[in-house]
């Protein structure tokens, strides 16, 4: 069970997209959420980019001109989705959680920002969770509001929506789930306001099928909000299947990659005693541990890289939440 939200702040961008898709086959998430997408094309020709593969469902909210929008993607092999509830800020998709045959609801709340509107938010998602209570609800996005005093750095803390909010969650019986790897989750463009915008809220039964919840708030990269991940068990796929792409060959290294991984048993006292058969097999099994190891060199550098100035960007963002 794992799910991956944020507001992504515009999806038109192919570095963004592409950043969204490594992080959702990184994290196994299953579901995700995205808010503010800004674009009515992702459900069209660009949700396959964010996903990483064919083997997907979508429905979605388009924008207003170029402000909002929001596109819920899931795995229809662990998540039967049966209908939709679209209303202003929210995005429900309920269905049934295959592995368990557990009814699931997810909600993908990006709220407004004006109060009589966030009040009217809370009024339809209280109706809808409180439709069928054998449901396990999953409510998690933007709720542009706080709960309490430090969740607010630099910036405004209203006591009166923090108050209906709460009041809200109560009311509905919802448990939020301890966040760990950041404090606050959005900062503004300028960085000198920090909020706890971003969160999950699950109804109790959900917290009796998957026990062991927990939330992290990942580095801001591409985004003025944190992407957020609820995780229970991590899911195992098993190996990774072996690909070749044409680009590699444009490569000037990896010539001498095939030449080294096919070179084995070419002493002739080797060939002696192994037949044609298994000695292509044993040649091909050794070109494909020498391009393995080629591109895990590649990938490691590269990676070291994006790690370096991730980090120097999420030093920079908690020195900032530190005034």
């Amino acid at each position: 069970m794992n799910i991956f939200s944020n507001n992504i702040r515009g999806i038109g961008c192919e570095v963004n997209r592409s950043w969204l898709r490594d992080y959702r086959i990184q994290s196994c998430s299953f579901f995700v959420g995205l808010e503010e997408t800004k674009s009515m094309e992702v459900k069209d020709s660009l949700d396959r980019q964010m996903w990483g593969s064919s083997t997907f469902q979508c429905e979605v909210i388009d924008p207003i001109g170029l402000s909002g929008g929001i596109a819920s993607l899931w795995d229809p092999s662990f998540f039967n989705a049966t209908d939709s509830i679209k209303g202003e800020g929210f995005l429900a998709i309920r269905g049934m959680w295959l592995r368990l045959r557990k009814k699931c609801c997810f909600v993908n709340v990006y709220a407004p920002q004006y109060p009589l509107k966030k009040r009217t938010l809370c009024n339809n998602l209280f109706n809808l969770i409180n439709f069928d209570l054998d449901y396990c609800r999953f409510v998690f996005g933007d709720f542009n509001d706080g709960r309490l005093l430090e969740e607010r750095l630099d910036s405004v803390f209203c006591q009166n929506s923090a108050y209906h909010f709460n009041k809200f969650i109560h009311s509905i019986g919802l448990l939020e789930i301890k966040m760990a790897g950041r404090r606050l989750t959005y900062m503004s463009s300028a960085g000198d306001k920090h909020s706890k915008l971003d969160r999950y809220l699950v109804s109790p039964n959900v917290i009796d099928t998957w026990p062991h919840l927990n939330v992290t708030a990942m580095p801001r990269v591409h985004s003025d909000h944190c992407a957020i991940i609820l995780s229970s068990n991590q899911l195992d796929f098993g190996p990774y299947p072996f690909w070749l792409f044409n680009y590699w060959l444009k490569d000037l290294e990896f010539e001498m990659v095939l030449r080294n991984g096919w070179s084995i048993s070419n002493h002739p006292s080797y060939r002696l005693h192994i037949s044609p058969l298994p000695l292509v097999s044993c040649k091909l099994r050794n070109l494909k541990e020498h391009i393995k190891s080629w591109r895990k060199e590649i990938i490691e550098k590269t990676r070291k890289e994006m790690v370096e100035l991730t980090n120097k960007i999420n030093d920079i963002d908690l020195l900032a939440e530190n005034g």
